[in-house]
């Protein structure tokens, strides 16, 4: 997914983010939105060429499994009283929608808020098809199933000011030969090209893009001009600007991840075939994955979307927004989960998504696990804490040199919900880093 500036940000996969406005008829060769050949979009904006877009101030925090992002737009009116309409796009990649009809339904925002003057905004969510364009949604092939509307009311010399926020999945693009598995960089684009609608120029703006919980040297910035964001630090990158009229070449994708090839296990010669897992490498470093484990629980929540089995996304047809819920009264202490590898094999590391991580407001809304007990093939179990957070997070696991057949997790301590007791776990990989290259043999 992905999501955009005021009116648009975009990503490899299904959302987009981008700056709000629109595209109001098409473009012109010079790339200029404003202007050219009538566009085909089902969602048209109104009256924006009245109303100045003068400051803009974009704020991009990068997580592993999502970015969250904040505008805050200051608009004048220079001229007579006036209603706008103006929109956000969500932007899917146009191999995305041929492969998969239903693509556009899943183009959607978490946590979307837009507020006037720090009053909430009413929206709506229209259907509109991309005009065409250049940069970087041309290289990314992309379209704009669907825009997030809103009006906006202006007195005569009226200045408002326009905030925006909002969660967005990351873009993901994978290609396949056989089962292995060629994984592109999670990603996401913001598109800056949908403010040239409104009158003048942008006279000022603060863009930051930040690394929370992903590995700072894996951010690539692709798009815009080169040199334009500026490393401040190891985890934030800069871009001020002034007297700014932006065109498709200012658009931009952010990389978050690297990319990776991954093979199965079973392909490998020698000791490095290996049953039930996967071998992934990402440049010149390799990890195995175990992928073929079972989930036991003492307790569960009616439903399959709470099951235990659910915290291993690679079995059968797993819904990715489900999780395990332990299923007592109460916080859950005490209650269990247990791992059983179907081959028993060398694990150091274990990779837990605490909570129900399918949005921001259903994660804080349930339990999460804050500490908990960890007991590899029945031994003496080892207090872990975990960090109230989204993103994944590494546990190492107890130095040894036997093969895994089981891991359990027990719930000790609990981050309490601020709706309800149910203690989450959504996802849980089991993998260990490698030291050598595996002999695999790619699929041909």
């Amino acid at each position: 997914m992905k999501v955009g500036s005021i009116l648009v940000l975009a990503s490899w996969s299904t959302l987009c983010l981008a700056n709000g406005g629109g595209y109001g008829s098409g473009v012109n060769i010079h790339g200029n939105p404003t202007s050219g050949q009538v566009a085909r979009n089902k969602f048209s904006p109104v009256n924006l060429q009245n109303v100045e877009m003068q400051t803009e101030d974009l704020k991009i925090d990068l997580f592993a499994q999502t970015a969250t992002v904040r505008v805050r737009y200051d608009f004048f009116n220079p001229g007579s009283p006036t209603t706008t309409l103006a929109a956000f796009p969500c932007v899917a990649l146009k191999s995305e929608m041929d492969d998969e009809q239903d693509a556009g339904k899943t183009a959607v925002f978490s946590d979307f808020v837009i507020t006037a003057d720090d009053k909430p905004v009413a929206y709506s969510v229209k259907g509109g098809d991309a005009p065409r364009v250049e940069g970087i949604q041309e290289e990314l092939d992309i379209k704009i199933p669907r825009w997030y509307t809103f009006r906006l009311d202006f007195a005569p010399k009226q200045h408002r000011v326009l905030t925006v926020s909002y969660r967005a999945p990351y873009g993901e693009y994978t290609e396949t030969i056989s089962d292995d598995e060629h994984i592109y960089p999670k990603s996401l684009t913001y598109l800056f090209s949908t403010a040239a609608i409104w009158a003048g120029r942008i006279k000022h703006g603060h863009v930051v893009v930040r690394a929370r919980s992903v590995n700072p040297d894996d951010v690539k910035i692709r798009g815009g001009k080169p040199g334009r964001f500026q490393r401040s630090d190891k985890d934030t990158w800069i871009w001020d600007f002034a007297d700014f009229k932006p065109t498709f070449s200012d658009d931009i994708a952010i990389e978050t991840s690297p990319e990776i090839k991954s093979y199965p296990s079973v392909q490998g010669d020698g000791a490095d075939r290996v049953e039930g897992g996967r071998y992934s490498s990402t440049g010149d470093r390799w990890q195995f994955e175990l992928t073929d484990f079972k989930a036991t629980a003492s307790s569960s929540l009616k439903g399959d979307r709470y099951k235990p089995g659910n915290v291993n996304k690679f079995s059968g047809d797993v819904d990715p927004s489900s999780c395990w819920a332990e299923g007592v009264t109460g916080n859950g202490e005490g209650e269990w989960l247990e791992l059983n590898a179907a081959v028993p094999v060398l694990l150091d590391m274990l990779q837990i998504t605490n909570g129900l991580a399918t949005s921001d407001s259903l994660f804080r809304a349930n339990n999460r696990i804050k500490k908990i007990d960890l007991s590899v093939n029945g031994g003496d179990p080892v207090t872990v804490e975990l960090p109230d957070q989204m993103d994944p997070f590494n546990i190492k696991l107890p130095e040894t040199t036997d093969l895994v057949r089981t891991i359990r997790l027990t719930i000790r301590q609990v981050y309490p919900g601020a709706k309800y007791q149910d203690t989450c776990i959504t996802r849980i990989r089991l993998l260990r880093n490698l030291t050598k290259e595996p002999e695999v043999h790619p699929a041909r």
